[in-house]
């Protein structure tokens, strides 16, 4: 087999694997983004008294959230800064008891919204303590992708690339090591 043919297939095994990672973001582009279900009105989803300012907190416990972070690229190492730039999707998820179901709409129905909801909602403080610089993605759009499942799950996604500050050590180069880390934190 030819390399060229070789390097082909692994991009092809490599895409496909990540657009398994990619979950929702391939179901949008795949059924398009004009949808009814991401033009929710603010009534039929929040109580009037939501305050997106304030977590959602049940008999004094906090908020759990469960966040998976999906590297997508490595786009560059920075010798001078001591930095590398990654792009990522980060996904989290959490509960947030205070939503109801539009009218209508079965309380199991997933519901989908759009990129404004993010200033509408109580979303997590996520951040990362050891980054340098980032930015939210604005190649494709939806940016950040947001559903409501069983009337009180959110999941919310955003595509981000963050550079990361690193201690690299590159006193024998060529054959040196690097190790470096991306911290998350709330």
């Amino acid at each position: 087999m030819n390399p060229f043919r070789c390097l082909f297939l692994i991009i092809i095994v490599t895409f496909n694997a990540f657009c398994q990672q990619l979950g929702p973001f391939v179901e949008i582009l795949r059924k398009g983004r004009s949808s009814r279900d991401t033009n929710w009105k603010m009534d039929e989803i929040l109580p009037s008294n939501y305050n997106y300012l304030v977590a959602p907190v049940v008999n004094n416990t906090a908020v759990q959230i469960d966040v998976s972070l999906s590297l997508l690229s490595f786009r560059s190492i920075k010798e001078k800064s001591l930095s590398f730039e990654v792009e990522v999707f980060l996904h989290q998820y959490w509960s947030d008891v205070r939503l109801r179901s539009p009218t209508g709409v079965d309380t199991k129905t997933k519901i989908r919204l759009n990129k404004s909801w993010k200033d509408k909602l109580w979303t997590p403080d996520t951040y990362f303590p050891n980054a340098i610089d980032g930015s939210v993605s604005n190649i494709m759009d939806p940016i950040v992708y947001l559903t409501i499942e069983n009337q009180t799950k959110v999941f919310m996604a955003v595509k981000m690339t963050l550079e990361f500050s690193c201690d690299m050590n590159f006193a024998k180069y060529p054959f040196d090591t690097q190790k470096c880390s991306l911290e998350l934190s709330s």
